[in-house]
């Protein structure tokens, strides 16, 4: 099970849930969420939207509840749509009812663009994954928008020892109900650090240290933008990083629209590995060298799962190799990644040792950005 859509069918799962217990704080997310991606509500009303993978569709609440034209909703996961399903049935508010449309994107074909495209927290980084990005910013007319999320590898690096931690965790359990409640037991106090987390501890578990697809999610900003980047023009992110200082004269579209922002991502990337440090500018050679050292260790976390899960030497080696390369890293930081080398290389850690460990505990990173798209010309050919 190497995709997301097997992993979730072989276990009848959607574990993207989103605490809508309070619709209207819910609404106020999704809306400063795009409100900072540069998309008011006037993008979406009256609009042709498609939304691909929205899971069990808590956040596309938001977007119906801005009346779009049209509102399409691609989703393959039978237990997704059926969450769909029981959300629309009676929502509570004037909404736009989507379309519901059981297909992969693979067999997914409109006959018309769209004004606005979203894609969250799905695709990532195989040869396939970026051919259906591509397919994806197809979808897109010329002037519309498009939403997706990236995953920085140095983002990732907390979550990364966690799914190897995770692995050795569970390895004498084999009941799949057991291993979730283990890993919650064991990472409940550290999700519970992040205290604006909207997301119940099982479902972040099932859909991260115990998803056998969870290493194939390192899609970069860098990543879209050379696949996407010869027809888009980045509008925003979520991070918000990107300075624009030019003469408003000078902003010229073309084919080197987005070099700003690749340079602005370039001196930032030290900031993706821990959300709560304060930002700062890094030399942008070390920050590439960095992130490169860290899809070594996403390969090697990969290795680890479909191997021995007792033989960390290859994760702890990557690992070793990535701190090293960010030594100037707030002390902060650093105290988390090395109390989580320690917890990952002493085969006799516990869950209880996990739970209560205080400078990885509080360690996440800044993992999944948000960041929007204009397409400023028409597909080649």
């Amino acid at each position: 099970m190497h995709t997301h859509l097997e992993y979730y069918r072989a276990h009848a799962i959607s574990p993207v849930h989103q605490d809508i217990s309070n619709l209207s704080r819910h609404f106020a997310r999704r809306g400063a969420l795009y409100r900072l991606l540069g998309l008011l509500p006037s993008a979406f009303e009256d609009r042709n939207v498609l939304e691909v993978a929205p899971g069990g569709g808590h956040n596309s609440l938001y977007v119906a509840s801005l009346k779009p034209h049209t509102y399409t909703l691609v989703e393959p996961n039978e237990t997704a749509r059926g969450v769909i399903a029981r959300l629309y049935s009676d929502p509570g508010f004037a909404h736009t009812k989507p379309e519901i449309v059981p297909l992969m994107l693979q067999a997914y074909d409109p006959a018309t663009a769209f004004d606005v495209v979203i894609c969250e927290s799905w695709l990532g980084n195989s040869s396939e994954e970026i051919a259906l990005l591509a397919k994806l910013g197809g979808f897109v007319r010329l002037g519309g928008a498009l939403v997706v999320t990236a995953q920085s590898p140095l983002g990732l690096m907390p979550n990364l020892i966690r799914k190897s931690l995770g692995l050795r965790l569970v390895a004498g359990e084999t009941d799949f109900d057991r291993r979730r409640d283990l890993l919650v037991e064991a990472y409940g106090p550290h999700l519970a650090t992040m205290k604006a987390m909207s997301r119940p501890h099982g479902d972040w578990v099932l859909d991260n240290p115990l998803n056998p697809a969870y290493c194939g999610i390192a899609l970069s900003m860098m990543d879209v933008l050379d696949t996407l980047g010869a027809e888009f023009a980045v509008l925003s992110s979520a991070p918000r990083f990107a300075d624009e200082w030019r003469w408003y004269k000078s902003l010229e579209v073309s084919p080197d629209d987005n070099a700003q922002f690749r340079d602005a991502y370039n001196r930032n990337l030290h900031n993706f590995v821990d959300h709560l440090a304060a930002p700062w500018e890094r030399d942008p050679a070390l920050n590439v060298a960095s992130e490169a050292l860290a899809r070594t260790l996403v390969e090697a976390v990969r290795r680890h799962e479909r191997g021995d899960v007792h033989d960390v030497a290859e994760v702890l080696a990557a690992y070793d190799a990535v701190i090293a390369s960010l030594a100037d890293l707030d002390q902060g930081t650093l105290d988390g990644l090395h109390e989580a080398r320690r917890l990952l290389a002493d085969p006799k850690t516990t869950i209880q040792q996990v739970a209560e460990s205080s400078d990885y505990g509080r360690l996440f990173g800044r993992e999944l950005q948000y960041f929007s798209l204009t397409r400023e010309r028409p597909a080649a050919g």
